[in-house]
């Protein structure tokens, strides 16, 4: 999150506040970050593209206020290994007939 433009003197506040008040803040964190998993799904939300990354940066500094999110996480990820082996599972049905995959790498391209 530092590499985002947040100033070093604030980056080690909230730091020194995670790492201090973990106890005090947990409820609070845990539903924010509840809250983003389940906001996340939606391509409206600010967080799709940072979220992982502000997981990491609180675990860093306090990992007991992420440890409810990992059977979620699990999920995701589970979630994400049935999607890839599905295209790949596609992506060999298609060399098989057709001899090629043009069609479907411009469709996916980050999984191909």
């Amino acid at each position: 999150m530092q590499s985002q433009g947040v100033s070093s003197p604030a980056y080690i506040l909230a730091g020194a506040v995670f790492e201090e008040c973990a106890n005090h803040i947990k409820e609070y964190v845990e539903a924010f970050l509840t809250s983003i998993l389940s906001e996340v799904k939606s391509s409206k939300s600010k967080w799709r593209d940072s979220y992982h990354d502000l997981i990491f940066e609180i675990y860093i500094r306090a990992p007991s206020l992420i440890i409810h999110l990992i059977p979620k996480l699990k999920d995701e990820l589970l979630v994400l290994y049935r999607l890839h082996n599905d295209i790949t599972f596609l992506r060999n049905l298609f060399y098989f007939f057709w001899g090629q995959v043009p069609v479907l790498i411009s469709i996916c391209p980050p999984f191909v």
